[in-house]
């Protein structure tokens, strides 16, 4: 939970330091605006300082994106924003006609949105230090213009010492008003990792109770829920769905698969379990799974607060039977109209039924699976979802793998070793592949030899034949010459 706090404020803290780059991007104008107001006599301000004004901002926007490109050097990228703004606003304040005295305190205040008390402290007593420093070439000019009765010291002094008692006012504040807002946003995220982690739970415990009804059901979706993340985040490292599929929507459709089939718990075990073909009627009973699914999730997690999260699973229940051309079930709804979650999931399902085996069926090697999925594309399955799941392959054959050591380690446990592993399986399926194709070739080169035996028969009688009829011909001729 505490990585989870520290993960938040870590978070808050990129945010606030691409929003202070913009502004030190955008307060590069300031010095050719500047400029601008000298050329109008508005204001009495050299060209040179206007220019180093910019060269200046320039140089720490640099800094800060080499900064941003080295590990170590990140950290750091916050302190040099805020002393780099605040140098900027000092030797501006210093400037002849430049009347700042709030501004000196806008940094300190902004490091507030850091929700650091320590950082907080930190940029405050550093932009002190720094106004002062700047206060002193601006007491030369504020004699000068303003003040001809002071000293330079006179009216450093007193100016000085109230900038001073107005600071540590400002300290104080602003360190007890972050100190309020760092402890109440920590309680407020262990909250919300606790509800989290009860959701996550609950929709475990789901998932746990359809394992407990039907063990093929229960590795399914253990395996589908996996196969689900890897095309989610396919899709969006490859720019499909950028919008849609950020890490917290993977997650969710993730965490959504294992409830796609909760409606099977409502299905008969003669039906679920049946070895063979369904017969039309009982295969209207097990579609209904999908409305079913639907049912219990909205009568049993409808209070989550994570409505997006109930929203994928919700979708996930209903919708993973649809079909790409809309020939699906339960609403044959097609293409986008369908939830992109329960179109993620419905080559999940296929990709996992395919390759398993069941009460009712063989698996099939990899080969023909992906041939399957070429076949269904933009049929039953969206074209980029194809794309994902044929990229994907040597993922997947991995995660078999690791899931074949997982069953492994269950057949272990319970004392059953006569049951083939998920990867012994496909070993054998391989090499049955392996041997089909080899009789396949041989097949083919015997019919090859047989052709060309039966060519070569056929040239032989034709040619004897020839022979004959040659021999007949010469002999008429010799009884016609006699």
């Amino acid at each position: 939970m505490e990585m989870k706090q520290n993960s938040y404020f870590a978070n808050n803290e990129r945010l606030m330091n691409q929003i202070l780059l913009r502004v030190a991007e955008v307060l590069f104008f300031v010095g050719p605006l500047l400029a601008v107001f000298n050329f109008e006599g508005l204001y009495n301000i050299r060209y040179e300082e206007c220019a180093l004004i910019s060269i200046f901002d320039i140089l720490v926007v640099l800094v800060v994106i080499w900064f941003g490109w080295h590990e170590s050097m990140k950290p750091a990228v916050k302190y040099v924003l805020l002393f780099g703004l605040q140098i900027g606003i000092c030797w501006v304040a210093a400037m002849e006609g430049m009347n700042i005295y709030i501004a000196y305190a806008l940094i300190p205040a902004v490091s507030c949105l850091y929700f650091n008390r320590r950082f907080t402290l930190y940029i405050t007593g550093g932009s002190y230090l720094v106004m002062l420093l700047s206060l002193w070439p601006r007491a030369g000019m504020e004699v000068n213009l303003n003040y001809p009765n002071l000293t330079q010291w006179d009216w450093f002094g007193a100016f000085g010492f109230g900038l001073t008692v107005e600071f540590l006012l400002l300290v104080l504040i602003l360190v007890a008003l972050t100190g309020k807002i760092q402890n109440t946003l920590e309680v407020l995220q262990l909250k919300n990792t606790q509800m989290k982690e009860m959701q996550r739970q609950l929709v475990s415990g789901f998932a746990n109770l359809i394992e407990s009804r039907d063990n093929d059901t229960g590795h399914h979706v253990r395996r589908t829920s996996e196969y689900v993340r890897m095309i989610a985040n396919w899709l969006r490292d490859n720019r499909y769905y950028t919008a849609e599929l950020s890490i917290k929507a993977v997650n969710d459709f993730a965490m959504a698969a294992p409830l796609h089939d909760t409606g099977k718990i409502c299905i008969p075990d003669s039906i679920l379990k049946k070895e063979g073909a369904l017969t039309p009627e009982e295969y209207d009973i097990m579609k209904q799974h999908t409305t079913q699914g639907y049912r219990l999730i909205r009568d049993n997690l409808g209070k989550l607060e994570d409505r997006r999260l109930l929203t994928a699973i919700e979708n996930t229940a209903l919708y993973h039977h649809e079909r790409w051309d809309g020939t699906g079930y339960p609403k044959g709804i097609s293409g986008r109209e369908i939830p992109l979650c329960a179109r993620i999931m419905a080559a999940a399902d296929t990709l996992d039924a395919l390759l398993s085996e069941r009460c009712y069926k063989k698996c099939l090697n990899m080969t023909e699976v992906m041939e399957i999925f070429e076949k269904e594309r933009g049929t039953h399955f969206e074209p980029c979802i194809v794309d994902a799941v044929r990229d994907l392959e040597p993922m997947i054959m991995l995660f078999i793998q690791e899931e074949e050591e997982y069953e492994h380690a269950l057949r272990q446990a319970s004392g059953d070793s006569s049951v083939p592993t998920f990867s012994e399986r496909f070993e054998q399926l391989e090499k049955a592949h392996e041997v089909e194709e080899a009789r396949k070739v041989e097949k083919g080169n015997q019919e090859k030899t047989s052709i060309s035996e039966e060519a070569q028969a056929v040239t032989e009688q034709t040619a004897n034949a020839a022979d004959t009829q040659k021999s007949g011909r010469g002999r008429n001729k010799r009884k016609k010459n006699r």
